[in-house]
C-alpha cells in the first residue's frame, strides 16, 4: 500500500467520507483480494478488483459514516490476500468529529415516587461550534408533567437548559419534550427528549400469586416482595392468607424499605371451588393501609373424551 493511513481531519456529524488506498502487486504472480473487512458498519468497503495482475496498480475504496460519533475516532480494515510477504494488511482510518450544535444529552431521565415532590434537576449542554453566534428561544415543553429553562454560560455560544418535573405525577412511564428553536440555519429545532419512570409509594411485587392446577403433586413456595419507596419508613404487618392449609411468613429484608413474604401450600393443596384465594397485609402507609394479593389457581385439565368405535352393522339386502 502507498499509504495505509488516512487522516479525514475534521469531519462534521453525519459526514460520509471516502478514500482510496492504492496498492501495488510488486510479485510475479496473479494477486487475489480474498476479502476487506472493517473494524465496524460505521465503515464499508466497496467493490473492488479481485484479481491484480503483477506491477499492477489497484486501489480499495472505504466509506466512513461519521454519524452518532463525536471526537476522536479511529477504524481499521483488514484486508485479506495471496500476498506471501503480508496476506493480512490493517488499514487506518482516523478523524475528528464534530457537531455543528452539540446537544449532549439529548436524553433525560427522572426515577422517583409519585407521593414525593423532588427537587432533581436535569440539566443539558447546549454547545454552538460555528463560526457564528446563536440564539435560543424560550422552551415549548411538550408535557405539563415538565417545565424547563434556559441558562447562558457564553452568549451566543453556550447554553445550558435546566430541565425538572412539576408534581403531582401519575404512576408509571410519563413522556415529553423540550423543543428549543434557534437561529441556526442548519439545526432549526433542538429537540431533548424528557421521561420520568414514576413508581408507586408502596410496590408489591408480583401482584398476583399464580399456582399450578389441583391437587398440587409437590409442596410449593412461593415469594412476595414489598417495596417501600416513600420518603419515610413503612411498616409491614399482619400477612394473612385466607385459604387453609397455607402459611405466610414475614421477613424484613431492609428496615422500614423491603419485606419479604414467603408462602407455603402443602403438598395436594387446591383452592376450593368458590372460594376466592387472597393474601392481605397492614401497612403504616396512609395510602395503602391494606393490601390485597390475589391467589389464583389454574383450572385442572380435562381428560379428553374416549370415542367410541362404531358398531359394524350388518349389511341390508336391496
Amino acid at each position: 500500500f502507498a499509504e495505509p493511513i488516512c487522516n479525514f481531519g475534521k469531519v462534521a456529524s453525519g459526514q460520509v467520507v471516502k478514500h482510496d488506498f492504492l496498492f501495488t502487486n510488486t510479485g510475479n504472480a496473479v494477486l487475489e483480494i480474498r476479502d476487506v473487512r472493517a473494524s465496524c458498519g460505521c465503515t464499508t468497503a466497496s467493490n473492488w478488483q479481485r484479481a491484480v495482475q503483477p506491477g499492477q496498480t489497484s486501489s480499495i475504496a472505504i466509506v466512513f459514516n461519521s454519524a452518532n460519533f463525536t471526537g476522536p475516532v479511529s477504524k481499521s480494515v483488514t484486508v485479506s490476500s495471496t500476498a506471501t510477504n503480508q496476506p493480512l494488511a490493517v488499514l487506518h482510518l482516523n478523524a475528528n468529529v464534530w457537531k455543528p450544535i452539540d446537544v449532549n444529552p439529548q436524553y433525560v431521565y427522572f426515577s422517583l415516587s409519585s407521593d414525593i415532590g423532588t427537587n432533581e434537576v436535569r440539566v443539558v449542554r447546549i454547545v454552538n461550534n460555528l463560526d457564528t453566534n446563536m440564539d435560543l428561544a424560550t422552551p415549548e415543553v411538550v408535557n405539563s408533567a415538565f417545565r424547563a429553562e434556559i441558562k447562558t454560560v457564553r452568549p451566543g455560544k453556550e447554553f445550558e437548559v435546566h430541565i425538572s418535573t412539576v408534581p403531582p405525577l401519575p404512576t408509571g412511564t410519563v413522556q415529553g419534550a423540550v423543543n428549543i428553536k434557534t437561529s441556526a440555519a442548519n439545526m432549526p429545532t433542538i429537540t431533548i427528549s424528557v421521561i420520568a419512570i414514576v413508581q408507586a409509594p408502596v410496590m408489591v411485587m408480583p401482584s398476583q400469586l399464580n399456582l399450578p392446577p389441583g391437587p398440587m403433586p409437590n409442596l410449593t413456595r412461593l415469594g412476595v416482595t414489598i417495596r417501600n419507596n416513600s420518603a419515610t419508613n413503612v411498616v409491614v404487618s399482619e400477612p394473612a392468607l385466607n385459604l387453609q392449609g397455607a402459611a405466610v411468613q414475614l421477613q424484613e429484608i431492609q428496615a422500614g424499605r423491603i419485606y419479604n413474604l414467603l408462602v407455603t401450600f402443602p403438598q395436594g393443596f387446591e383452592i376450593p371451588q368458590g372460594t376466592r384465594g387472597e393474601l392481605t397485609l397492614k401497612t403504616t402507609h396512609p395510602q395503602y393501609a391494606q393490601v390485597k394479593v390475589p391467589v389464583v389457581q389454574m383450572p385442572r385439565v380435562q381428560p379428553a373424551p374416549v370415542v367410541q368405535p362404531r358398531p359394524n352393522l350388518p349389511a341390508s339386502n336391496a
